[in-house]
């Protein structure tokens, strides 16, 4: 809209009209889902946030899921014990400095819920009063005295909580499976400007490709509907494969499973016609990630390993290795604990 007045009145009136759309019990449940984003992941959206490395170790690249997996289950427990002793702070305390930090993060809560958008990393700033409160309610939690009997009773507890805890992680695993897993991505919308290149009739562009795994499948953005090339994928002086046809159908390009390295595509119209690819213009190298004097034009691909019969998401040795050194700890927490005085 041109002025702000106009997108003044605009904003209004698509706001009634969404609040005629959706009623009164369709608003609250709106709000629900808003406060559900907002309160319930634990993870603030930081595993969103890192989707492209260029310097990360090969282990990390590789196994990004799998390591997400138990990093998401770590958070969510570290974000429910500070909801539960904010809770107890809450309950017992009537400082003026509780009511501050609890009115801020109501208030933030009320902000985006309510009035505002809200994406999970918008709750971020409630993690430093959540962490106050929290440290507060656990100094307020009573200090146990456990005699032997009770100490037995609990040790089983954690025994069998660990046992239920292994069977729901391997099923949990077992039934999330890993088709494909990316080992490369240039140009993937966060950090680098989007743009299309034009290739005319003879010429060619080349770009670098880093690729932390093995992997067998390419994919490119083609603009253009119509125009003939020849696409050339190569490691060092070895060509991996090279493919010829119209833009549109090469986008999903299938090659030889190839080891982990810097490989290189080449792409050249042999039609009479240009055409046009998507590419990313960046003032750094997607290879090294140091910044250059100028900004260059990089291909946007995604190169992928996808496999022939997919993977669990986890192991139930993994599952079992986690839950054994969390149950020990567990187990010989309470054998620190004060003896009941007789």
């Amino acid at each position: 809209m041109p002025t702000a007045a106009a997108k003044r009145q605009q904003t209004q009136q698509i706001i009634q009209q969404r609040l005629h759309q959706m009623g009164v019990t369709g608003t609250l449940v709106h709000l629900l889902k808003k406060m559900r984003v907002f309160w319930a992941t634990g993870d603030f959206d930081s595993f969103k946030l890192t989707t492209q490395w260029i310097r990360a170790p090969r282990w990390y690249l590789n196994h990004q899921r799998q390591l997400q997996f138990w990093l998401v289950l770590m958070t969510q427990t570290i974000y429910l014990t500070m909801l539960v002793q904010a809770i107890v702070t809450l309950m017992r305390r009537r400082e003026w400095a509780v009511t501050f930090v609890a009115l801020a993060i109501l208030g933030l809560t009320a902000f985006h819920v309510g009035l505002w958008e809200v994406e999970g990393r918008y709750a971020l700033p409630l993690l430093p009063g959540l962490m106050l409160l929290s440290i507060v309610g656990g100094r307020e939690l009573p200090v146990w005295h456990l005699n032997r009997v009770m100490r037995r009773q609990l040790t089983w507890l954690v025994v069998v909580l660990a046992a239920i805890s292994v069977a729901s992680l391997w099923q949990t695993g077992q039934a999330t499976r890993i088709t494909d897993v990316v080992r490369g991505n240039q140009g993937n919308g966060r950090y680098v400007v989007s743009t299309v290149q034009k290739i005319r009739p003879g010429h060619a562009v080349t770009t670098p490709l880093a690729v932390s795994g093995k992997s067998n499948v390419l994919r490119l953005k083609p603009v253009s509907t119509h125009g003939r090339v020849t696409i050339t994928l190569t490691k060092g002086a070895h060509i991996v494969k090279r493919w010829r046809g119209s833009a549109n159908e090469l986008t999903t390009l299938n090659y030889p499973l190839t080891a982990a390295g810097n490989l290189r595509l080449a792409i050249k119209n042999t039609g009479q016609t240009p055409v046009r690819y998507g590419v990313m213009a960046a003032n750094y190298s997607p290879l090294t990630g140091r910044v250059t004097a100028k900004r260059h034009a990089y291909l946007q691909v995604v190169i992928k390993q996808q496999f022939i019969k997919p993977h669990a998401l986890t192991t139930g040795a993994a599952s079992l290795a986690v839950v054994g050194c969390v149950a020990l700890a567990t187990i010989l927490s309470l054998g620190r604990l004060r003896p009941e005085t007789e």
